[in-house]
């Protein structure tokens, strides 16, 4: 990497693994898998990737963290739900919703989304999608390889009494 950069991990490039370098004066913090703050570049906005942004995924894991908890309480027919509290900063709580409100239910995009044209998005969608796409959450990387959660695949017992279908 050039001294104004810095690896933060190894990238596909024409076929080949590279390293990953990005400028050294643009971090920020985020949560990793094991709850620990670490520093990660934030290059901006990245559009049609596979992925959501940073935030988005920082969202996921806490959303699937929710369901876990809802469940092992006996809370059932239930949707963990991500509630925006600010735009700037971003800032968000996990809530939750009936399943029967919500299932099979069609929530448009707000007219004031789509473009006059009706092929594009207004500036006013753009700013409410922005804190979810800006910048990708790096894999935390151990050795050159990244460092994935070990699940301990523990099973609970049994709630349910035997029925037919």
């Amino acid at each position: 990497c050039w001294k104004t950069h810095k690896k933060v991990g190894m990238k596909m490039k024409g076929g080949k693994l590279v390293n990953d370098c990005r400028p050294k004066n643009e971090e920020v913090e985020y949560i990793d898998e094991k709850g620990k703050y670490s520093a990660i570049v934030d290059l901006g906005v990245k559009v049609g990737g596979k992925k959501g942004g940073r935030i988005a995924q920082q969202a996921e894991k806490e959303v699937g963290k929710a369901a876990v908890e809802f469940a092992s309480k006996g809370e059932n027919a239930i949707m963990p739900t991500i509630v925006r509290k600010k735009s700037k900063p971003y800032s968000w709580d996990i809530g939750k919703v009936e399943l029967s409100k919500v299932a099979n239910i069609e929530k448009k995009m707000p007219q004031k989304f789509i473009s006059k044209d009706g092929f594009g998005i207004t500036q006013s969608c753009k700013n409410y999608l922005l804190p979810l796409i800006q910048g990708e959450a790096w894999a935390p990387f151990k050795d050159g390889v990244i460092d994935t959660a070990s699940l301990k695949n523990k099973l609970t017992k049994k709630k349910l009494k035997s029925f037919k279908i």
